[in-house]
């Protein structure tokens, strides 16, 4: 059996809150930058958007770019997740708030097995600071996360793309399923789409 569940992720813009490196360094200077093309039109922004959306999530594995509690982490256009062995913590950012979802895996397994499945050929790298021993570089990326035995016979899958948060509970046979608790704090109202 497989309970799949779909998120959507919305597009609003500001710094993780789990993250101790801060704000990105300045951009470069006019004189620094590359050349400009012209803007695009209303409907070539919307052809952009709209490719850009369908990209996977490109989960990265957490070699200390950000808080140490957190396993895997992905970020896109307005949003940061954060895979930790307890919660997923989704940051949702605009330019004058954020927000965070946290959905919490009540009675789990801390110390469920969490790895990256399908390697993606990305790597990113964290050039944060002039020590190079503080740089991140070739951390691997992956269109999925999976924990193994998260409950007793029952996996969880993170997967999506830049529009929608997915994940899937496999339950095996002879497995509880009664044995899944989600808890969803940050979040006034939730509903089931069918």
């Amino acid at each position: 059996m497989v309970i799949a569940v779909t998120m959507g992720l919305a597009a609003h813009s500001l710094a993780n809150p789990l993250d101790p490196a801060g704000p990105l360094p300045a951009s470069p200077t006019k004189a620094d930058a590359p050349p400009t093309a012209a803007k695009p039109d209303a409907a070539t922004k919307a052809r952009i958007l709209e490719a850009y959306g369908k990209l996977p999530l490109s989960f990265e594995a957490n070699q200390g770019q950000t808080d140490g509690r957190v396993k895997y982490l992905t970020r896109g256009r307005g949003y940061t997740l954060f895979l930790t062995p307890s919660e997923a913590v989704l940051v949702l950012r605009s330019q004058s708030k954020r927000t965070a979802l946290r959905m919490r895996l009540v009675g789990a397994n801390p110390h469920s097995n969490i790895v990256g499945l399908d390697k993606l050929p990305g790597k990113s790298n964290y050039f944060i600071g002039n020590d190079p021993q503080k740089w991140r570089t070739n951390i691997p990326t992956y269109a999925k996360v999976r924990y193994k035995d998260l409950y007793p016979g029952i996996d969880l899958i993170y997967y999506g793309n830049q529009r929608q948060l997915e994940y899937d509970l496999v339950v095996a046979p002879g497995a509880d399923p009664q044995a899944i608790i989600l808890i969803f704090e940050g979040t006034k109202k939730l509903e089931i789409n069918e």
